[in-house]
């Protein structure tokens, strides 16, 4: 039987005072609570497995995937394997309705964000949304809203990994897709070089890449701020993804460099910004991300 996950935040709000006046549970009820205040029913216990690996405990049931710290109770991990399997590609057709516009896709990606266990100084760093949007070749990529919770540090938000929660869901079904949470980050780098020393370091790094970003053209930056960012060559690969939430990760001081926004090579109509991630320190390019949603800069 297939089985939509709709979240309501009424009902999420109740879960959250049910959960925290009742007694501890077990890391496997604490999984099957989650999924039931997403909206997802828990399936019987013959229909579910439970195992323990790499100091998470990993609840399956028929499309969905959840994994608990078993020491706090903290979701750590949830893919809906239903609707990752139905996203694959683009679609024939467009929704024409959507539960969820922007504002109210955020405040639920918040609440299931409190009741995964997101601390409170977590902070938005990133978030995306759209509806079905048709390509160049009349199919449609289908609509998204999704939200990174970021810890900070000394006033600088840490991107592209760090302690924090990525959340994402499709709006017009307001089913929660994915989530991931990452614990003990440790924070190092100095400030050694300038703004005018990074762009130029960018510029060049783009330069030598255009044929990997996807353009014909350096566009010009837009703008350049301090943050924390991994390696991205010491990111988790797909094998290690189970134990991403208790892996110990390195960020370092790095400056965001912003580039003005440009045509998605696939769907011309989406506007995209170019990130390069330069480490404020030596000037080694830490991380790029070229496909982007473009966002106002003013």
């Amino acid at each position: 039987m297939k089985i939509q996950s709709k979240v309501s935040l009424s009902f999420v709000a109740t879960i959250i005072v049910l959960m925290a006046c009742a007694p501890a549970s077990e890391p496997e009820d604490m999984a099957a609570n989650f999924l039931s205040s997403i909206g997802v029913e828990p399936a019987p216990m013959a229909q579910r497995s439970v195992t323990q690996e790499e100091g998470l405990v990993v609840l399956k049931q028929p499309g969905h995937i959840v994994k608990v710290d078993p020491v706090d109770g903290r979701v750590c991990w949830y893919r809906n394997m239903e609707l990752i399997g139905e996203r694959r590609g683009l679609a024939e057709y467009a929704r024409n309705v959507a539960d969820w516009d922007e504002a109210s896709a955020y405040s639920h990606l918040r609440a299931i964000a409190r009741l995964s266990g997101a601390l409170d100084g977590w902070e938005v760093a990133e978030t995306e949304f759209h509806l079905d949007v048709p390509d160049e070749h009349g199919r449609f990529l289908r609509g998204v809203a999704s939200m990174t919770l970021s810890e900070s540090m000394g006033g600088l938000h840490v991107k592209n990994g760090g302690n924090g929660m990525h959340l994402e869901a499709d709006p017009h079904t307001g089913s929660l897709i994915r989530l991931s949470a990452r614990y003990g980050t440790k924070y190092e780098g100095s400030a050694s070089l300038s703004e005018s020393e990074v762009k130029d370091r960018a510029l060049a790094a783009l330069m030598q890449d255009m044929s990997g970003a996807r353009i014909d053209t350096v566009p010009a930056v837009v703008s350049i701020g301090k943050c924390y960012s991994p390696r991205y060559a010491e990111r988790p690969q797909f094998s290690d993804e189970l134990n991403v939430a208790i892996k110990p990760q390195v960020a370092r001081l790095a400056y965001e460099v912003v580039f003005e926004a440009v045509p998605d090579p696939t769907h011309r109509e989406i506007m995209r910004n170019i990130k390069l991630y330069v480490d404020a320190q030596n000037g080694e390019i830490l991380w790029r991300r070229y496909n982007i949603l473009a966002k106002s800069h003013e």
